[in-house]
């Protein structure tokens, strides 16, 4: 079993270098491309085989005198609340944090300790960094009222290769969970932290917005106004996925450029076991970095270490960089070697696909240049872009009759006093998390009552909230305007015109646009 869990680590670690090879073919459609050719490998387990059997041991060790501890209401209470407090992101806590907690009295460690057999005590236990106690899934419905049951994470064998996962109750029954389904209760799961530095136990993820803290500072700001800023969204499949008794996924992602500059950054999932975010900004791409870049995404899920060699040696570029990934990280995917001078013009489409399956996600890679409008169209001299939203008694079309600027302006009524929503919506647009934004537009008052502004953000799955601002019955154009701050999740903006839900009103808006403030 050693031997055949350790040829599988191998091939793995082949499989990662030769897809992470594939970066930097396939790529004649650019105009001198570059090419990226292995260098050398050598791969290096930081644990060896003997050690992670011994340390998966001590976690189910752990699992039983926690599932025993729990019979003890103030333990409970304890861990609701220390676990509620998400202080990665996710419903968990480091051992660290909690085990000198006072329990009637006593050290929380002392407590486990006392349900400890011969084999193991509390410090050997204590050897592991980053253990780790959560409640994946359904952790809102345990009230700590009564004690749950507590699992173990397995540690030697990969997490999308197990089939069953072990837990205790308190009197040290058994039962075997299914490791690919969640379970439809809450279960606690002893195991590693995915989200902590193994050395200084910071954190390697901002829990408020789901990026890394360790993301490269020198791209977190344009030095010129055409630094293109680089997005990328990815999402959930339903065959190889952050299974449940590991929480939310971590998002690595390795960078290279033509140049030879490399870096990494990180993004923890924001929705609970699941991936799927949208519009994520990532970095402002400086373009003296060189014209072309290339990135690897992979889950990150830690354990041994494996280093790799990359080198560009084709007119005018020259260069090489080595990276550190973990024997234990899935794969996503990779894009092929990028452009950055050729970027699309539009942010709300995808000019360059770069979809790749591979297992664990689909994701994609894209750009937009710094100063790119927020939004397009904004004076209505093109079609399209705007769209009607609830009924069809609400209408809106391209007119010369009045015009703010230009040649166009749009035209909106609604003929219904019906109990409705009768709205124009603008085409979703990305915006980044604790940003100041304003929307404004202006406003030409026809009949009826008055009209109003919209500004709303919305998260991935749905809207989160609005702010408007209403019109005046003034026979001529004014300016109105609505400023909020974007969400901490929230990924993308829309601009909405519309009416009063129980009144009629027509008028002409001009000149509509939203845009970033700070």
């Amino acid at each position: 079993m050693e031997q055949k869990n350790f040829m599988k680590i191998n091939l793995k670690i082949f499989q990662i270098l030769i897809s992470l090879l594939f970066l930097y073919v396939g790529c004649s459609q650019f105009e001198n491309p570059t090419d990226f050719q292995s260098e050398q490998s050598s791969s290096s387990l930081e644990l060896k085989k003997g050690d992670t059997a011994k340390n998966e041991k001590k976690l189910r060790k752990f699992a039983k005198a926690m599932a025993k501890a729990l019979e003890d209401q103030n333990v409970r209470q304890l861990l609701k609340r220390k676990i509620g407090e998400k202080f990665d992101g996710d419903p968990e806590v480091l051992w660290n944090h909690i085990k000198n907690q006072k329990i009637n009295n006593y050290p929380f460690r002392n407590l486990i300790d006392k349900q400890m057999d011969n084999e193991f005590k509390i410090g050997d236990i204590e050897e592991i960094a980053l253990l780790n106690i959560s409640i994946p899934v359904h952790f809102e419905d345990w009230d700590a009222s009564s004690p749950i049951l507590v699992a173990y994470k397995p540690l030697t064998i990969d997490d999308m290769e197990a089939k069953t996962i072990y837990a205790f109750d308190s009197s040290h029954k058994e039962y075997e969970l299914d490791y690919q389904k969640a379970p439809d209760f809450p279960v606690m799961v002893i195991g590693l932290n995915e989200r902590v530095d193994p050395e200084t136990l910071e954190l390697l993820y901002d829990p408020k917005t789901g990026k890394g803290v360790n993301n490269p500072s020198f791209l977190s700001k344009p030095t010129t106004s055409s630094d293109p800023k680089v997005y990328f969204e990815f999402f959930r499949t339903d065959d190889n996925r952050e299974l449940w008794p590991d929480g939310s996924a971590e998002i690595l992602v390795k960078v290279l450029t033509g140049l030879g500059k490399k870096w990494e950054a990180r993004w923890c999932g924001i929705h609970e076991n699941g991936w799927y975010q949208k519009h994520v900004f990532m970095f402002y791409y400086h373009l003296e970095l060189g014209r072309y870049l290339s990135a690897g995404f992979l889950e990150d899920d830690g354990g041994g270490t494996m280093s790799f060699s990359l080198s560009v040696d084709k007119a005018p570029f020259k260069a090489s960089a080595t990276f550190n990934i973990s024997t234990g990280d899935d794969e996503m995917g990779t894009n092929e070697l990028i452009d950055m001078t050729h970027g699309p013009l539009n942010s709300n489409q995808n000019s360059h696909n770069d979809f790749y399956t591979a297992g664990d996600a689909r994701f994609t890679l894209w750009w937009v240049p710094n100063d790119q409008p927020v939004i397009f169209n904004s004076g209505f001299e093109s079609s399209g872009i705007w769209e009607i939203y609830q009924g069809s008694s609400c209408s809106y079309t391209r007119t010369t009759s009045q015009k703010h600027s230009g040649d166009y302006s749009m035209f909106f009524e609604d003929n219904s006093p019906a109990n409705r929503v009768c709205a124009v919506q603008m085409a979703e647009q990305i915006v980044l998390p604790g940003q100041l934004y304003k929307a404004q537009g202006y406003y030409y008052h026809n009949s009826g009552e008055r009209q109003r502004l919209i500004l709303q953000f919305y998260d991935c799955n749905n809207w989160i909230c609005e702010h408007e601002v209403w019109t005046s019955t003034d026979p001529s154009w004014n300016r109105i305007s609505v400023e909020a701050i974007a969400p901490w999740n929230a990924v993308r903006l829309k601009v909405w015109v519309g009416s009063h839900t129980t009144t009629q009103s027509s008028g002409y808006w001009d000149d509509i646009s939203a845009e970033l403030l700070n």
